[in-house]
This record gives C-alpha cells, structure tokens and sequence, in this order.
C-alpha cells in the first residue's frame, strides 16, 4: 500500500506542468509546490466528508494539517454498527496534494452478539489537478484503498474480512449561487471500486450535494448517494444502496469546527431500513 502510494507521488512529479489554460485564474496543474495564501473566509459550504459522504476536491493547503474526529453509526432492526471513534488524519503537500490515513474504532451488534475492536484503515491521496478561480470549480481524483489494520485481530474477531477495497473517484464541486452570506456549492462524486473481499462485488458508486451558508459560520448541506454492484451475488442478487443525508457545519474559530449529519436509507438490498449519524469536530 505504501509502495502504491509512492509510485503515484513519483509519476505526478516526473510529469511537466501542462501549459495554463489561457487565463490566469483558470489552469490545470500536476504539481503545486507553491505556497499559496488561504484567501477564503467563512464557513464552508461545499458539500464533504465529513459530514457527508459526498468529498469535495480541496485540499487542507501548503504543509497544513487537517484532523477529523468523528463518530458514527448504521442502525437497522437487523444490526447496529457505530464507528466510537474515527480518526480521520489529512495532510497537504503543496496546494494539490493531500495525504489522508482514518482507522475507526468500530462497535458491532448483531442478533445480541456484540464486537468490539480496531476496524479497517484507510488510505489515500487526492489529488486536486485543475481550478477556476472565477467559476469556484475544481476537479479531483482521489484514489484511496481500504485495508485490515495490522495487529488489530479485526479479522479473528468477525469484525472485517480479509482483502482490500480500491476507490477510484472523480471529484468535481462548482458555485451555482450566492446568497449575501457566503456561496452555495455542488459537489458531485463518481467511482468505480475493486474488491478483493470475497463477499463483495466490485461496485460504481455516485454522490451529489448541495451546500449553503445560513449564516456567516453555520453552513447546511444534503446530499443523495448510491452504491450498485457490478455483478450478481451468491443469491443471484445485485446489490444496492440509496441513500439520502443532511448535515451541518458550524465555524467555531478559523481553526476549529463542528458538524454533524442525520441520513436514511430509500432503498437497500437487504431489505431493511438504515437510519445514519455522524457528528465531529475538526482542527
């Protein structure tokens, strides 16, 4: 995994920048070593995770660290699984690149059974390759790979199975408005994931979110997101999942945020209904 993630910070910076697009506030880029100066202020209103499952293309910045801590459930009549804590930890590298790592602390209830222990890790690296200052478009691609996290005994314990999960995704957030408080932004997600797990089959997954400011430091976001499988299970179903969230962020300072969200599913496979939570700060 480290030797993958390596081999695509080497590629990115063996590649010549591509010539700018023909005007100075929209351009493609490979690399961004440059040390820019944050210029937004406010809250954010570009629909991301957290709080949602929708990302949006930004990165923390120039040599900035960007720490989630968040928690988390999936609740249904059949299970009841919470994520007390996730650690979501992102650095950035130039104004492009980020570097992410998140393991979850996971809780799982099932049929009165109860297990509890380090759930999977995962990796990746997002790489911002092109914006317009003017439309407040940016474009990303942010593969990322899901793993067991070693010594951990997930495994042994029934929590996770062994095998990884690749993502692949495209990234894509725009301004479609203003009110006189802040912009509201669109992000959209699309990606395709590869399963090494046994008992899950390679799947396409798509996001959208809109996002707005209601003041200065609280923000409001919803977003619809699927999951559908590419090929037929065991029982000679596809597998699927739809759902829909709302969540917010409120500014507590420039450095510091909470936020949360509340979700349901509108359809799932498995013929039960999920409700979801998150809740979080960030630093």
């Amino acid at each position: 995994m480290t030797r993958w993630l390596l081999v695509v910070i080497v590629f990115l910076g063996s590649v010549p920048v591509f010539a700018d697009s023909g005007t100075g506030s929209s351009h493609f880029h490979l690399l961004n070593m440059k040390c820019e100066q944050d210029s937004h202020e406010g809250v954010e209103t570009s629909p991301q995770s957290p709080p949602l499952d929708v990302d949006d293309p930004a990165t923390p910045g120039c040599n900035q660290w960007e720490i989630n801590v968040v928690a988390s459930g999936d609740v249904s009549l059949r299970e009841k699984k919470y994520e007390l804590p996730l650690l979501d930890i992102n650095y950035g590298i130039g104004d492009n690149l980020q570097l992410k790592y998140e393991v979850p602390n996971v809780n799982s209830q099932t049929e009165g059974t109860t297990v509890s222990g380090v759930g999977n890790s995962k990796a990746g690296l997002k790489y911002m390759f092109f914006e317009n200052e003017d439309l407040k478009m940016q474009m990303a691609f942010y593969p990322q790979v899901e793993f067991l996290t070693p010594s951990s005994g997930a495994e042994e314990k029934g929590l996770e199975t062994s095998g990884t999960i690749t993502t692949l995704p495209f990234l894509l957030s725009q301004k479609i408005g203003q009110l006189s408080s802040g912009d509201i932004m669109m992000t959209t997600n699309l990606g395709y994931n590869i399963s090494a797990k046994p008992e899950t089959r390679d799947y396409v997954s798509f996001s959208a979110g809109v996002g707005m400011p209601l003041s200065g430091k609280v923000s409001a976001m919803g977003e619809l997101s699927t999951e559908q499988a590419v090929s037929k299970n065991s029982d000679g179903l596809r597998e699927q999942l739809l759902k829909a969230n709302v969540g917010m962020i409120v500014s507590v300072y420039k450095q510091f945020s909470v936020f949360g969200s509340m979700g349901r599913s509108l359809y799932s496979t498995d013929e039960n209904s999920h409700t979801y939570f998150l809740t979080g700060i960030r630093i």
